[in-house]
């Protein structure tokens, strides 16, 4: 299959992305979904959390992400109670090792404007302690992987 596209190819240096949403064989869950099967993580669009970094590459913790109807399905099969319209699931303790592209960027949370500043990845993150403090176990963001690297990096915004 060829590689997924980046998100853009232009953007602008504040965007507004939203949520990813679900992809074939993703089961419901948005994205590529987070049931890739063992080994590196296969070309697509994924959920979960940038819990190291280093210049070359990460560790990242695959998680599932719900938005809309299916939140409250996926949540209620879990016994929990769901909140603000999504529903993450983060059942599998694997983290992988992902290798990031050299001219990947990364779409990092604003807070003072509401919107998202793109950076290389290099300079990520512009203000470790920000509205999502990455890396770290709560740093959630999508993935978009091209040929076996991450080319992009989207924080996720949640209530």
């Amino acid at each position: 299959a060829p590689p997924l596209p980046p998100v853009s190819p232009l953007r602008p240096e504040r965007v507004h992305p939203q949520p990813k949403a679900p992809l074939p064989g993703s089961g419901g869950a948005a994205g590529s979904g987070c049931s890739p099967g063992t080994g590196p993580l296969p070309d697509g669009v994924w959920f979960g959390y940038v819990v190291a970094k280093s210049a070359t590459e990460i560790d990242f913790d695959l998680a599932c992400f719900y938005f809309g109807d299916i939140a409250y399905t996926e949540g209620a099969a879990d016994g929990e109670e769901v909140n603000n319209d999504y529903y993450v699931r983060n059942v599998n303790p694997t983290l992988r090792t992902i290798a990031i592209a050299p001219t990947a960027t990364v779409h990092e949370i604003d807070a003072g404007s509401i919107g998202f500043l793109t950076i290389p990845f290099s300079g990520w993150p512009v203000d470790p302690s920000a509205y999502i403090s990455c890396p770290s176990n709560s740093c959630n963001v999508w993935l978009f992987v091209n040929g076996g690297e991450v080319t992009e990096i989207l924080e996720q915004y949640t209530p």
